[in-house]
């Protein structure tokens, strides 16, 4: 329940910060000052404008064209970590046995743990 509040209390937080950030209510041109601004709201802004001119004005289609592209942008760190999320999942019983062998209450014992756990990994 803790945790549940700090998350929240750290998103209302996150989001208040961030609704004051654009209080100059000016457009946006590639000669705007700042770095978000110019390196990342433009260009994303210039790839909208540019997907609704393809898409004869529709806005709707060019934000769902430019989230479909993302998402295959993104879909070799996609693979990637489900692949090693599966292998996680294969070695965990092993895991599980060198846990129980060590009992890591002393430093000897802990540095043992995770030098079989490292050959595990390899």
């Amino acid at each position: 329940m803790k945790r549940k509040m700090l998350f929240l209390l750290v998103i209302v937080l996150g989001v208040t910060a961030l609704s004051g950030c654009g209080i100059e209510r000016e457009f946006i041109t590639p000669e705007s000052q700042g770095v978000w601004n110019h390196y990342f709201v433009y260009p994303f802004s210039w790839v909208l404008t540019q997907l609704a001119m393809v898409f004869q004005g529709s806005y709707g289609l060019a934000i769902v064209a430019a989230t479909i592209a993302v998402r295959l942008l993104l879909v070799p760190l996609f693979a990637k970590q489900q692949r090693s999320s599966h292998e996680m999942k294969k070695i965990q019983p092993q895991m599980k046995e060198i846990q129980k062998k060590y009992n890591m209450k002393d430093q000897t014992e802990a540095q043992k743990y995770q030098q079989e756990v490292m050959k595990l990994y390899q």
